[in-house]
């Protein structure tokens, strides 16, 4: 390879993202630029030459704007005398720069016997084949003096500029039509086109987003804009489970209706604050320590930020369509923001550091409630909220089961690790299915008479002497009854008759 392309060659990595794989052109491809630069040269011969008419120069920028990849395609200014000019817009070069630099024209000829080429490349970004040519450009021109003037010659004045073409053409695909891509001054980088946008996105994205939307999602290494636009018009999206710590592209994902996020690590929700469809946002055991960012979120309506070790739930106050609110496992003392959440079906703060559930009371509509290992002092409030279905309450100094009186749809109770006395106000639900009362004061079931559904019953860890009404409950698949009082007889008895039923005792 000639010295000056192996220079050359450094010099395109910025420009063109070319595949290491570099192959010598054929001849048919030689041939086919060849006949590319006679057709540009004649072209610019009909446009510059001494004497044209004013057709001639119009018909020779049309034929050589078919020519270019696009009339913006950037060339070197070879009729400016600088030693490096700024390159030029194709077509200002035509319709500008030649009538002002020569108006009484000039000859251009390519020296194509002296073509040196480079071998053929594959952008895979821009995804086209292309190659280097250097051309000597030869101008000529000649200056007559003014007619006032004592000089009587003409002056003939020429000028050779080496060159380098970059064309494009289909290797694989015959029908791609050969264009002319860029021209600049031997030894100098060509200034390419702009990438269009998205594809540019896409090229500078991290290698670990690249890696999960090519694997999750289907996109291939060098993408269209066409494949882009598809994958950016997703109406859920999940980068779950991954090592993805920057969440800045997710900002172009403005269509998601919905996201998971959890088990990454991100650490910054600020770039969703655009995604104003986003229903759906799980961002559970990521680096996340603050809601800031999603406050603009209003169309929210399930959001899991649990594990997070948040101390501040503020910005959710103002997203007035949840229904479903995960925050637990995290460091959340003040409740307040919740207080005009009403819409709100499900709620869980377990394991957080909250002390009242005062800002919870118009909450009516709530039918899961899980609060526990929140150190409360006043469980008042639960008799606001009718429609619960799940309550979990373990572990909040809770010494009274009386609320429940009031929640007749309970189906799921955990109320375990209270120093509750007695179930007497379960006496008359019906349709609990899953209860837990293990580690509690109770002494007796007797309760559950009417708890014909029950399919879990923990009670484990009590001083409850007798079975009694469990063993109608032919329906229960899971008994817990170990460090209780209950004979072992009495246990025998209950798995003989429901062989189906786990139990556990000791």
């Amino acid at each position: 390879m000639p010295r000056f392309l192996l220079a050359f060659s450094a010099l395109l990595g910025w420009s063109l993202g070319s595949s290491p794989a570099q192959t010598p052109a054929t001849e048919a491809e030689k041939q086919q630029v060849r006949q590319l630069l006679r057709t540009y040269e004649k072209n610019l011969r009909a446009i510059a030459k001494p004497n044209a008419t004013a057709a001639e120069r119009n018909a020779g920028k049309r034929e050589l704007l078919t020519l270019v990849e696009d009339k913006s395609i950037l060339v070197a200014n070879d009729l400016d005398s600088l030693a490096a000019p700024a390159p030029v817009s194709m077509q200002q070069y035509v319709q500008e720069l030649l009538p002002k630099q020569f108006p009484d024209g000039v000859l251009t000829t390519l020296l194509l016997e002296q073509a040196q080429f480079g071998p053929v490349k594959t952008d895979q970004v821009r995804r086209y084949d292309y190659l280097e040519v250097r051309v000597p450009k030869s101008l000529a021109w000649q200056t007559t003096p003014p007619a006032d003037s004592n000089e009587v010659d003409t002056v003939q004045f020429s000028r050779t500029v080496a060159l380098s073409f970059y064309v494009r053409f289909g290797r694989g695909n015959p029908l791609e039509k050969t264009q002319l891509l860029a021209v600049s001054k031997a030894g100098t980088a060509p200034t390419l086109r702009p990438l269009p946008p998205l594809v540019a996105w896409w090229t500078a994205l991290g290698a670990d987003w690249k890696a999960v939307l090519m694997k999750n999602y289907q996109v291939e290494a060098y993408p269209r804009e066409s494949d882009l636009e598809g994958l950016l018009a997703l109406r859920k999206l999940s980068i779950a489970k991954t090592p993805i710590q920057d969440a800045t592209p997710l900002a172009r994902f403005t269509e998601l209706s919905e996201l998971d996020c959890s088990q990454t690590a991100i650490g910054d929700l600020r770039p969703l604050g655009k995604l104003v469809f986003l229903e759906d946002l799980n961002v559970s055991r990521t680096r996340v320590t603050s809601l800031q960012g999603i406050d603009s979120l209003s169309n929210l309506i399930r959001l899991n930020g649990s594990f997070l070790k948040l101390k501040d739930i503020r910005p959710v106050a103002g997203l007035t369509k949840l229904e479903d609110l995960n925050f637990s496992d995290n460091e959340v003392t003040d409740l307040t923001p919740l207080a005009g959440l009403v819409q709100l079906k499900k709620l869980n703060f377990n394991n957080n550091q909250a002390t009242t559930l005062g800002p919870l009371a118009a909450l009516v509509n709530l039918e899961e409630l899980r609060f526990g290992k929140n150190k409360v002092a006043d469980f008042g409030v639960l008799t606001r909220f009718p429609n619960l279905v799940v309550l979990d309450c373990y572990s909040t100094g809770l010494d009274s089961a009386e609320p429940f009186r009031r929640l007749p749809k309970l189906a799921y109770l955990n109320c375990g690790a209270n120093p509750i006395p007695t179930l007497d106000p379960l006496a008359d639900h019906a349709f609990l299915v899953d209860l837990n009362v293990g580690t509690t004061r109770i002494t007796h079931l007797n309760a559950l008479r009417k708890s014909d559904h029950l399919e879990v019953l923990d009670f484990s860890n009590t001083t409850v002497t007798e079975l009694g009404p469990v063993h109608g409950m032919d329906g229960l698949r899971v008994l817990k009854c170990q460090l209780t009082k209950v004979a072992v007889g009495d246990k025998d008895r209950f798995k003989k008759k429901h062989t189906g039923c786990q139990i556990t005792y000791f």
